[in-house]
């Protein structure tokens, strides 16, 4: 799947006081063994990822397309530093955000997750983000 798309993905996370590249872990782990590429500066064998504490980071981000898997069932001001972050003039210079190919993924599944049954969920979510039969 990754050979045919040729799309480097990136993985985010917010959190209250800051918002979270993801390098490794599950989701990370699934988009590696489906031959999904990364950039260069999200990866990372060793570290499970790096907090951004500024708005001046977030080009950082920048991915073909970005997979969100921040939880929204928090009621601990996450989704409103998403939405500052989202509405930042440096957000919308993303090359996913300019292309509208930033999608939320259910945080249980792609964070949490773990074995063959949330890797099964993570491939419908991807099936359907790429539109593939």
């Amino acid at each position: 799947m990754g050979d045919k798309l040729k799309l480097e993905v990136g993985i985010v996370d917010f959190r209250a006081d800051h918002a979270r590249i993801v390098y490794t872990g599950f989701s990370a782990l699934v988009l590696d063994e489906l031959g999904i590429a990364r950039p260069v500066n999200q990866q990372g064998a060793e570290d499970w990822g790096v907090k951004l504490a500024s708005k001046e980071n977030i080009p950082q981000m920048d991915a073909d397309i970005i997979f969100d898997q921040t939880s929204l069932s928090r009621d601990d001001g996450r989704l409103d530093l998403r939405k500052e972050w989202t509405e930042h003039p440096l957000w919308k210079n993303l090359r996913a955000v300019q292309h509208n190919r930033v999608y939320e993924v259910d945080t249980a599944v792609w964070n949490n997750g773990s074995g063959p049954l949330a890797a099964m969920e993570m491939l419908e979510d991807l099936y359907e983000i790429y539109d593939l039969q």
